[in-house]
C-alpha cells in the first residue's frame, strides 16, 4: 500500500489532536469525514483500486434506516408523522456483493445479513422469486442451491464502486422483468421459464 493515505491520516490525526476543539476544525472534519474514514477502511483492509479491474477485494457500504420526524409527512401505515431515511454508517468487506442485493430486482439492501429481498413491496419480490424457483424445479428439476444451477434474468439496477468509497446507483433500461426473459442454466444448458411474453411488474 502506498504511503499517501497513511500520510493523510497521520496529518489529520495530528491536526485533530491540536485543533480538535475549534469550530474551524469541526467544520473541516464534518466536510471531510467520509474521505478520512474511507482511507482508514482502505488501510485496515489493504484495499487497492485499479482503473481497469476496480477493487482488489469486494466491499459494500453499511447503511441503516432511521426515522425522521416530520409533521408535513404522515405515514399511513405507521399512523404517525415522519419518514424513513437510509443513512451511510460505514463499509464492510464481503465474500460476494450480490449476497447483499434483493434476489429479485438486484437493488442493494440496507445492511442486514438476514435481508434477502426488498421490504417496501409488501413481500412481492420474495413471492415472485420463490414462484420462479418453484416453477423451475417443477419443469426442469432446477435447484438454485446446487452447483452449476443458475437463475438468469434481466438486471434492473447497476452499481459502480468508485475509488473514493461511494456507490453510484443506476437504473438500467429494463423497465420490468418479463417471464420470457428468465432462464434456468443447469450444467451449462439453458432452459426458458416460458415462451409467453407475460410481464412481471417490478417496483
Amino acid at each position: 500500500m502506498d504511503s499517501k493515505p497513511n500520510d493523510l491520516i497521520l496529518t489529520f490525526d495530528k491536526l485533530k489532536k491540536k485543533f480538535g476543539n475549534t469550530p474551524e476544525f469541526k467544520a473541516f472534519e464534518r466536510k471531510n469525514s467520509h474521505a478520512i474514514d474511507f482511507l482508514r477502511f482502505k488501510r485496515e483492509n489493504k484495499l487497492k483500486y485499479y482503473q481497469k479491474k476496480g477493487w482488489n477485494k469486494p466491499w459494500i457500504p453499511i447503511t441503516k434506516n432511521i426515522w425522521i420526524k416530520d409533521k408535513k409527512n404522515y405515514h399511513k401505515g405507521l399512523k404517525k408523522y415522519g419518514y424513513w431515511q437510509t443513512v451511510h454508517v460505514g463499509w464492510k468487506l464481503v465474500l460476494d456483493k450480490d449476497d447483499l442485493k434483493c434476489k429479485w430486482c438486484g437493488k442493494i439492501l440496507p445492511y442486514d445479513p438476514r435481508a434477502k429481498y426488498c421490504t417496501d413491496n409488501f413481500g412481492r419480490h420474495r413471492k415472485l422469486y420463490n414462484k420462479v424457483l418453484k416453477k423451475g424445479k417443477k419443469l426442469y428439476g432446477f435447484d438454485i442451491t446446487k452447483n452449476n444451477h443458475f437463475l438468469i434474468k434481466p438486471k434492473l439496477w447497476e452499481y459502480n464502486y468508485t475509488e473514493k468509497g461511494s456507490i453510484i446507483e443506476k437504473r438500467t433500461d429494463t423497465e420490468r422483468i418479463k417471464f420470457k426473459d428468465i432462464e434456468f442454466s443447469i450444467n451449462g444448458k439453458r432452459e426458458p421459464l416460458t415462451t409467453k411474453s407475460r410481464t412481471i411488474q417490478s417496483f
